[in-house]
């Protein structure tokens, strides 16, 4: 990261070498299955068998998402490659779409499919025992304060959640 960028939003399952920024924690990141249809009713969790089932649409390797998937799998002794078939896909958008079509299961962000499950166009699964939690950090060179467009990032992303900068930070 050091190299590569002044200011972002990183979501995240490990501890990240941040040094040579100012950073602020954010609200932690919540990850679930998402489908077109209920694949167990009247059950607030989903036997992993039954998404073995299923066709998964998932991020690249590098995203913490598909980490955390494979973490999870571990746990239960099964690997990405016991589910029906697999699809990476580089583009959130269209592997989201592909999931609203039927085209497979996913795992992302809970904010993500909040509104699709809000109007019943996507269902939210969890599997027992799994870590659902990831964390989410802003960082950025502290002197991009100083300059308009950045500061007008930092204040849209700690507006959206709700918290201010942090004092040590501000300055």
């Amino acid at each position: 990261l050091c190299n590569n960028y002044d200011i972002g939003v990183v979501e995240h399952i490990d501890e990240l070498n941040l040094q040579g920024f100012a950073t602020v924690v954010l609200p932690d990141d919540e990850l679930v299955f998402a489908c077109h249809e209920k694949i167990q009713e009247n059950q607030i969790e989903t036997p992993l068998c039954k998404l073995l089932e299923r066709h998964l649409v998932l991020r690249m390797e590098e995203c913490s998402c598909h980490k955390m998937l494979r973490l999870n799998l571990l746990e239960y002794g099964v690997t990405l490659n016991d589910f029906r078939g697999i699809t990476i896909s580089e583009d959130l958008h269209l592997m989201l779409n592909a999931v609203r079509r039927g085209e497979g299961i996913c795992y992302v962000s809970r904010v993500l499919i909040e509104e699709d499950v809000n109007k019943g166009t996507l269902y939210e699964h969890q599997v027992a025992d799994f870590r659902k939690k990831r964390i989410r950090t802003l960082f950025f060179r502290a002197e991009k304060l100083k300059e308009e467009a950045p500061r007008f990032f930092i204040e849209k992303v700690l507006d959206l959640f709700k918290i201010s900068l942090p004092p040590d930070v501000a300055q």
